[in-house]
């Protein structure tokens, strides 16, 4: 570039140019490791490498915890072939055809297209994640201002990938056609256009990214990464990112964004789980329940209520303290395809506690023909029928969450995870999926009355201080 000999106008372009090689370079300055900038995003390092075995992962974050710029700076990774020396995700050893998505035509112009392209005009074009340099050509969309349909972008390899900018609007019939090497769906799509872009990867080992704020709920989605079976599933992988996993977001500013969302968007908006709204049944948000982990007084009665099943076997452990009426959850259990012999000795280790059980227990054995409690009898357990009403159960727990008398200690995660999701259907029934623990919080503190006697008759202050969280889980409860 000729300088000219006016010294105030050589400054001006000297330093247009360098914010221009600054703006054009947003890939290099993609550093989730904190090799640079000294701040570690550890859920977008997770993201990237779970690319490695599972063809399909979701980042289900709350606004601003940098999802749609770590699902765009991959997507900028695989269509140039230029992979940071950190990288340890999913490589592609050639140009790729690829595909990024949101709602609307609008809605992609101003979030996915800005994040790889930069501005929405053509002199913004390379100030995105996609560097200038890499840009071979652009087509754009018709009917949208400034949307680009297609783009053309330079590969290491000498080939020239392709990328193309679609919105769910278009319909389910639009995702058809040729396979893909990677689509990226950032925020949530319709079921039937999730569907269809898992058919378009599938055919070449390809990649399928979610990067998602699930403000639409428990829907058919959502559920496939928080339903039951989702813990066994090599296909799909889940990250959940809230504002505290942003390293560059301070606490005056969450607690500055938090006053912008009312209380039924905040676990969407701040932690990435899906609102749930009306249908939730217990609307209360973590830090409405969630207390840190504490050593349990010896003198407080306890108790476990447990499920049974054998796709999944849960049982909640519980403390209450007499003095505040407050019943504090500090163990669980769940685990599935196991025998009764098995759970049995689990739920031992946490000491001679008084248990009860599902009455559902008292039917037969497929295997063998006993009862299901006779079984866990012979291994030693000796469990009470429970008071099982649903209805009477749920309202326990929902009037106890109300008036800060029913806690969950944090290191529960199981417990919590079930909580996020426990959520009625819209005729108003209680949805039977991811529920194991739920019925076992409400078999338990339905009975609180019973463990207080119990406890009372058959524990002396010394026996019960000796039993607490078992040592094997390592967090000295």
């Amino acid at each position: 570039m000729e300088l000219p000999d006016n010294p105030k106008l050589r400054k001006y372009l000297l330093l247009k140019a360098l914010q221009l090689r600054r703006n054009s370079v947003k890939l290099e300055q993609y550093d989730p490791m904190g090799l640079k900038f000294g701040k570690v995003h550890a859920k977008q390092v997770e993201f990237h490498k779970a690319g490695l075995k599972h063809a399909i992962r979701a980042f289900f974050g709350g606004n601003r915890t940098g999802k749609s710029i770590g699902g765009g700076a991959e997507d900028a990774m695989h269509l140039t072939g230029r992979y940071p020396h950190w990288w340890e995700g999913r490589r592609f050893d050639g140009p790729v055809r690829w595909w990024a998505a949101s709602d609307t035509g609008e809605s992609t112009r101003d979030t996915i297209q800005r994040v790889l392209m930069g501005g929405p005009t053509e002199k913004d074009w390379g100030t995105g994640l996609i560097p200038r340099d890499a840009i071979v050509g652009v087509s754009k969309k018709r009917g949208i201002p400034d949307a680009i349909d297609t783009v053309e972008v330079r590969h290491v390899s000498g080939g020239v990938s392709e990328l193309g900018f679609k919105s769910y609007d278009q319909g389910r019939k639009k995702f058809q056609g040729t396979s893909k090497h990677g689509v990226h769906l950032d925020e949530e799509p319709p079921y039937d256009v999730y569907r269809e872009c898992q058919m378009r990867t599938a055919d070449v080992n390809g990649t399928l990214m979610l990067t998602m704020t699930p403000l639409s709920g428990m829907s058919d989605v959502a559920m496939l990464f928080f339903g039951d079976d989702f813990e066994e599933s090599s296909l799909r992988y889940r990250v959940l990112a809230g504002w505290e996993d942003n390293p560059w977001l301070d606490p005056e500013t969450m607690a500055e964004l938090e006053k912008d969302y009312p209380a039924n968007e905040l676990d969407a908006r701040k932690r990435g789980l899906p609102q749930l709204g009306a249908g939730r049944i217990y609307p209360f948000t973590r830090d409405d329940v969630v207390v840190p982990t504490f050593v349990i007084p010896g003198r407080w009665p306890r108790g476990i209520g447990m499920d049974f099943g054998w796709n999944w076997t849960a049982a909640s452990v519980q403390a209450l303290d007499e003095e505040s009426d407050t019943i504090y959850i500090y163990g669980e259990y769940k685990q599935g395809q196991k025998e009764p012999v098995v759970h049995a000795q689990a739920i031992k280790s946490y000491g001679g506690i008084p248990i009860v059980g599902d009455p559902s227990g008292n039917r037969s054995s497929e295997n063998d023909g006993k009862q299901v409690i006779q079984l866990y009898k012979d291994a030693g357990l000796d469990i009470k029928n429970a008071d099982n009403t649903v209805a009477a159960g749920i309202l326990d727990c929902y009037q106890r969450y109300a008036s800060g008398r029913l806690k969950i200690m944090s290191h529960c995660v199981q417990h919590l995870a079930e909580f996020d999701v426990y959520r009625r259907s819209e005729d108003g029934k209680v949805v039977k999926k991811n529920d194991h623990l739920m019925d076992s919080k409400r078999y338990c503190v339905r009975n609180v009355n019973h463990f207080q006697v119990l406890n009372r008759a058959v524990y002396s202050l010394g026996q019960a201080a000796a039993q607490h969280v078992p040592a094997d889980q390592g967090m000295g409860y």
